[in-house]
């Protein structure tokens, strides 16, 4: 989870909503993610729990647990993700999950492989110039969305 705080899409929002509106509906998750983010991110899978929960300190995040700290969740170092900030400042990127609906006030986030397909699907069509991160062979990244 980066800093930003999550909000919805609106625009396809109001696509899911027309056309599955008892589906879960799309928030994102992550646009720009600072250097420190991503190294902390980076570091999961990658180093002792202990160093991950520090470079997650230094980064402003909050600590995970220890089977968390074994699951690698990026591919990219501090500096590689189009996620930090480019020249001007912009992400070329943005993570999304989906908020259950409910009657009541508490929604949670789901993170079903059918809800990324569809928004997948209906992004491509408006903007073919995304890249979805669960097309990729390596390293399945079924949040991830970036601009070519």
């Amino acid at each position: 989870m980066c800093s930003n705080t999550p909000r919805r899409l609106e625009v396809f929002a109001r696509i899911l909503d027309k056309n599955f509106p008892s589906k879960p509906q799309p928030i994102l998750t992550c646009t720009l993610r600072t250097l420190a983010e991503q190294k902390a991110l980076f570091a999961q899978g990658r180093l002792p729990l202990s160093e991950i929960n520090r470079l997650r300190k230094i980064a402003g995040l909050g600590a995970i647990t220890a089977s968390e700290g074994k699951k690698k969740v990026t591919n990219a170092d501090a500096g590689q993700s189009k996620h930090n900030p480019n020249k001007s400042g912009l992400s070329r990127a943005f993570d999304i999950g989906f908020l259950t609906l409910s009657s009541g006030k508490n929604h949670s986030l789901v993170w079903d492989e059918i809800n990324f397909k569809e928004f997948n699907k209906i992004l491509s069509a408006k903007f073919p110039n995304v890249q979805w991160g669960g097309n990729w062979k390596s390293f399945k990244d079924l949040p991830h969305f970036e601009v070519k």
